[in-house]
């Protein structure tokens, strides 16, 4: 693919979708899907000099989605950008977010210039409540102020400040050293009173980990996936479930995706 502004995104419940149509709409660019182009083994893109090439994400256990970390080892960027910047959706740390995507990205020849932040709703709801809509909609119209300065600070090809919740290394590494485990299907489960078989946790899976078997119910084909909840977030009757305790704790998508939807 060639073009201008290239700006990455991988988004599970739309927070970091709409972080990125809205850098799209101030800076200009083009929007490319990372979890799309790894299904359609789509890695190779071509950049100029006058061009910046951003990525967009939410934080996972304080560091790097599988799904971008993985896009970012296949990715076969022809030219070299003049500007390459990071953007991290994240609800209490950017953890250590800088240190990962640094390294990440220097393994295939780039730098990155510039790393920001935005707050916005925390949807790994094994831990985080969601179900008061009240406070995420406060939280998610606070975030507004901050996308726009982000927006003109990229504009501008700012480097960025470190934030104030980012963490050392090895105190984010505790952290991150649980992710595995939580990509492991088999904390999934299914309830059989709500599930309908309408199929669209299998459609919206970014990893593909989830079939529909012969009686329309969905199961796990694959023994780890993103750990993104994006199938629990969008089912329309909060049928799925992951671990003990997320039945009671809502469901959340940026109102974004209900209007784009």
């Amino acid at each position: 693919m060639t073009g201008n502004n290239l700006i990455f995104y991988f988004s599970a419940t739309g927070n970091s979708r709409h972080v990125a149509q809205c850098l799209q709409m101030a800076n200009g660019g083009i929007l490319v899907p990372m979890d799309t182009c790894l299904l359609e083994g789509q890695h190779k893109f071509s950049v100029d000099e006058a061009c910046s090439v951003g990525f967009v994400f939410p934080v996972y256990f304080w560091g790097l989605p599988t799904i971008v970390a993985d896009f970012i080892a296949a990715l076969q960027l022809d030219g070299t950008p003049q500007y390459t910047y990071g953007v991290v959706t994240y609800g209490t740390s950017m953890g250590e977010v800088r240190h990962q995507l640094r390294k990440a990205l220097g393994l295939k020849g780039m730098v990155l210039d510039g790393l920001f932040g935005v707050r916005m709703v925390d949807v790994w709801t094994p831990m985080f409540d969601v179900s008061d809509h009240d406070k995420c909609l406060k939280r998610t119209q606070k975030a507004e102020a901050q996308i726009d300065k982000v927006a003109l600070q990229i504009e501008h090809h700012e480097a960025g400040s470190r934030h104030w919740t980012e963490l050392p290394h090895l105190l984010a590494q505790l952290e991150y050293r649980l992710y595995p485990k939580a990509r492991q299907t088999r904390h999934f489960s299914v309830m059989d009173d709500r599930c309908t078989g309408c199929g669209l946790c299998a459609r919206k899976c970014p990893t593909k980990a989830i079939a529909m078997n012969c009686h329309k119910r969905p199961f796990w084909q694959k023994s780890e996936c993103a750990a993104c909840l994006r199938c629990l977030h969008h089912c329309p009757h909060f049928a799925i479930q992951y671990g003990k305790h997320t039945a009671t704790r809502g469901q959340f998508v940026h109102p974004s995706e209900i209007y784009n939807a």
